[in-house]
């Protein structure tokens, strides 16, 4: 559904940045990583990891995405 993609995409680029991840183990294992690695950011590794296994399980999506994301 190319509509509901292009509102998406807007979403994310106007209003809704942000998403949250209600995981106790994910929580402690980031929280624990973030005291003991210096510099080491939360936001940018979460990110990482979740873009991953997006381009891994939905890699048509992710790529309609990003070619929209250009326009």
């Amino acid at each position: 559904d190319l509509k509901l993609l292009d509102e998406a995409i807007e979403a994310a680029n106007n209003k809704r940045r942000m998403i949250g991840v209600w995981s106790p183990t994910i929580a402690a294992a980031m929280w624990y990583l973030k005291g003991t690695i210096p510099k080491f950011s939360i936001s940018q590794v979460a990110s990482h990891w979740i873009e991953e296994g997006l381009e891994r399980d939905y890699p048509e999506l992710v790529q309609k995405i990003r070619e929209r994301m250009k326009r």
